[in-house]
Order: C-alpha cells, then structure tokens, then sequence
C-alpha cells in the first residue's frame, strides 16, 4: 500500500524547473526524475592528450532518454569520438 507521501503531487517551485518540464512534456516525454539523473550522469567525457599539440575526446554512449531529453532542451551531443584543435 502507497503513504500519503508516495502519492501526493509534486509541484515545481523554480522557473527553470517549470520550462524543463514543459519541455519535455512537448516532446512528448514522461520521465521519472531518478531515471532522469542516473541517464545525464551517466554521460562522461574524457580528453586524452596524445601528443603536445593533439588531443581527442571521447564520450560514452547515450543511455536510456539522454537524447531525448538533450533534443528536448536544446542541447546537441557531441559526438562519440572527436580531435580537439
């Protein structure tokens, strides 16, 4: 059986907060927050530094609704494996 608080609504007090939510609601997006944060966390990006004047940067794969939610606010992915000048 669910408590009073498992059920209550949530209600979001920042403005940042409200326009994320919106915007993944348009995109047509119902996301729980923890597999929200556990996605974007899971995104990491190394530089290796190979030589003195080159270096590359690699980043693991999206998981789950990153690129969802990454589209839905505007962010574009860099890609998996790049040279940075």
């Amino acid at each position: 059986m669910k408590s009073i608080l498992d059920t209550r609504p949530v209600f979001h007090q920042l403005d940042e907060t409200i326009k994320g939510h919106k915007r993944l609601e348009s995109m047509g997006l119902d996301l729980e927050c923890n597999d929200v944060k556990r996605n974007l966390l899971a995104l990491q990006e190394v530089v290796l530094d190979e030589t003195k004047n080159r270096k590359v940067s690699i980043r693991t794969a999206s998981q789950g609704s990153c690129t969802s939610i990454c589209r839905a606010v505007g962010i574009a992915l860099r890609q998996t494996i790049r040279e940075i000048a």
